[in-house]
């Protein structure tokens, strides 16, 4: 399976777009709490903040291992990494289309 959101799908929805460029290390408990099924909690934004490429490697993981999303560590390590904001925009997206709640900053 593969992802439902493109990864350079980034302005489709602009708002998730903006809000991942310029807050993406904020989007990343938002993420991993919607994707794990644990509620978020404040402490999930100390290691995001501090270590946003690390934390994103890790929740990229956890969204792909969570919904049978094909891919591997070296492919979510470099798409983080060469693409930040695309790839936290496509993982907010993807978890949102895909029920899981809380998904990003200010999402419905």
């Amino acid at each position: 399976m593969s992802w439902d959101v493109g990864l350079f799908d980034c302005f489709s929805d602009i708002k998730v777009c903006l809000i991942s460029c310029f807050l993406g290390p904020c989007q990343l408990p938002f993420q991993f709490a919607g994707a794990s099924s644990n509620p978020l909690n404040v402490i999930h934004f100390v290691p995001a903040i501090f270590c946003s490429l690390c934390c994103g490697v890790a929740v990229r993981i956890k969204i792909r291992e969570r919904y049978g999303i094909s891919g591997n560590v070296l492919t979510d390590a470099l798409t983080v990494c060469c693409c930040f904001c695309c790839a936290v925009t496509q993982q907010t997206r993807e978890v949102d289309q895909r029920g899981g709640k809380p998904s990003g900053l200010f999402m419905d």
